[in-house]
């Protein structure tokens, strides 16, 4: 039985390790999670739709007379607000969600009040 040059063996581990840093780096999109440069990016596609998204909490504003609790969700230098019934997350943590696309309004493919509106924290 013959094996392998130690040469051959060190070109496919690298490859094999190729391999699955690039599975890793999918997992975010196999997850079912959509960015949130990609609703800022096309609100309308998403108006209305279930997204899966998350990232880090940068901002969070309570309004205790309208019972409103707010957040801001930051993924790679793009926020996105998103609107809860739950309790406000601590800034700075990540978050996962799942919750529906909401605009105030869509003007020639610019959204205006674009949020997310909670379903369930993940």
């Amino acid at each position: 039985m013959a094996f392998p040059e130690p040469a051959m063996g060190t070109r496919l581990a690298k490859k094999l390790l190729i391999v699955c840093a690039l599975a890793l780096a999918a997992c975010e999109q196999l997850g079912g999670y959509t960015s949130i440069a990609d609703i800022r990016a096309a609100p309308g596609r998403y108006e209305g739709q279930e997204v899966k998204i998350r990232g880090v909490v940068r901002a969070t504003t309570k309004m205790p007379f309208v019972d409103l609790r707010t957040f801001l969700i930051e993924q790679g230098g793009q926020d996105l607000l998103v609107i809860t019934a739950g309790p406000l997350p601590a800034e700075g943590t990540r978050v996962a969600l799942r919750g529906v696309v909401e605009s105030a309004a869509i003007v020639e493919g610019r959204a205006f009040g674009l949020r997310v509106r909670e379903i369930e924290r993940l």
